[in-house]
């Protein structure tokens, strides 16, 4: 799929990350894509940071990143779900 060669290029790419990463997450592509190349990564999905990640309940994939991560809006620093499934 796109998403995981999307995540492969993005490896290529970064290189080696810290433990834990913050991601700009809008629509949610971007942060799954991280999530496939760096299984070990703690990738915390940061909101509405600008108008590219505003987030609204109707984006497909919302239901998704809110499962598999911790996710923070950056305007008001709200924790809107900690996730049992954390690498920590």
């Amino acid at each position: 799929p796109l998403v995981v060669a999307l995540g492969r290029a993005l490896r290529d790419h970064l290189g080696p990350l810290p433990p834990v990463v913050e991601v700009p997450t809008g629509s949610g592509e971007t942060i799954l894509a991280l999530s496939w190349a760096y299984p070990g990564t703690r990738l915390v999905a940061v909101t509405h940071l600008d108008e590219h990640t505003d987030h609204h309940d109707g984006m497909p994939l919302w239901d998704v990143v809110r499962s598999r991560f911790e996710v923070r809006r950056a305007d008001t620093g709200h924790t809107v779900q900690l996730c049992a499934n954390l690498h920590t």
